[in-house]
């Protein structure tokens, strides 16, 4: 999509809404037409400025896109219509907007160019498209959960040791005072002018040591789930190949167990299976990278839903079996009432 929009630009602008794609402006029209469909109706375009001064705002009954291929600039060329600046910024107050100058003119022809080389600021040789987990091969994949897994115990260690040192654990002696002379009260042991001095600074080194702490859970939690998306993902993909067996399986049964309906029934059937298949998927995914699961589980938690399934309708099928038994449950509820 991104090199459709780089070659032809026009194509980034859809008729009947507000295109915010292209920085600095937002363009309305109401249709495309033409020939080589570059020939736009009523427009709307809103040109506007970082610093939120000189807002301009250009109306149109007609224009026209003209853009080379490759090139960075498109331009439309504009028929019929006006401008308006505000030479005023849009956070000053609005008593004195309504003082300060403006200017409107109309045009017949108006030409407007803009830069659309940082349209959707994407760039495909950037390192963090190259290496996102939807554009990893499975070996690739399993390359980045092992050099991943790493640095992530090795983060454990570091920060591990580190709440270790500040907590001076290494510096404690060992006690030689006699434990009947003190009282099991320890701040009864000091006097009076040293108990608030002691408890302030017992008050603020445990302060420092739990924002430590949240600190750590917090940088922790990040890693953890990076990692546990790179490792789902590895296990969906293959998951992902074993489940078009097993949706085979479960769809093969059920047009021959479902006779009726003609082509309606099976389908509804079909859909609802692979809906509740997508949001099984997409809920354990989501609870592996949480760390609610594993990434093993949270990847396979799908088809493992679905091969009983599949596997009861197998069963079903071969031994010419309906769906369901409806005479199963609604037998007993008649005899039941008869007795009554």
């Amino acid at each position: 999509v991104y090199n459709m929009k780089m070659k032809e630009p026009g194509l980034a602008l859809v008729p009947g809404t507000f295109n915010n794609e292209i920085p600095g402006y937002s363009i309305k029209f109401d249709e495309k037409y033409g020939e080589e469909n570059n020939l736009l109706k009523n427009v709307l375009i809103y040109e506007l400025r970082s610093n939120m001064v000189n807002n301009k705002v250009i109306t149109a009954k007609t224009g026209e896109i003209v853009s080379e291929e490759g090139s960075r600039y498109l331009t439309l060329i504009l028929k019929d219509g006006y401008y308006a600046e505000e030479l005023v910024s849009n956070r000053t107050p609005l008593e004195k907007r309504k003082k300060a100058p403006a200017s409107k003119a109309h045009f017949d022809q108006y030409k407007v160019n803009i830069d659309v080389s940082k349209i959707g600021n994407f760039d495909p040789d950037d390192l963090k498209y190259k290496t996102g987990k939807e554009m990893l091969s499975l070996k690739q994949l399993n390359y980045y959960t092992d050099s991943l897994q790493t640095p992530y115990h090795d983060f454990i260690t570091n920060r591990a040791d580190r709440l270790y040192k500040s907590l001076k654990v290494n510096m404690l002696k060992k006690d030689t005072v006699n434990h009947s002379e003190l009282n099991p009260n320890i701040i009864e042991n000091f006097n009076d002018n040293t108990k608030k001095l002691v408890i302030e600074n017992a008050f603020a080194y445990a302060q420092g040591n739990l924002d430590n702490v949240k600190s750590f859970k917090g940088a922790l939690k990040d890693k953890q789930k990076v990692f546990n998306s790179y490792s789902t993902e590895y296990h969906k993909r293959i998951a992902f190949s074993i489940a078009c067996l097993v949706l085979f399986f479960v769809g093969a049964p059920l047009g021959s167990i479902i006779r009726k309906g003609g082509f309606g029934l099976p389908m509804i059937m079909a859909i609802t299976i692979f809906v509740m298949y997508f949001f099984i998927s997409t809920f354990g995914k989501n609870m592996a990278e949480s760390n609610t699961v594993s990434p093993f589980v949270g990847g396979w938690l799908a088809t493992f839903v679905l091969v009983p399934f599949g596997i009861l309708l197998m069963v079903r099928a071969t031994n010419d079996k309906g769906l369901f038994n409806i005479d199963a449950f609604v037998q007993p509820m008649t005899n039941f009432f008869n007795k009554l």
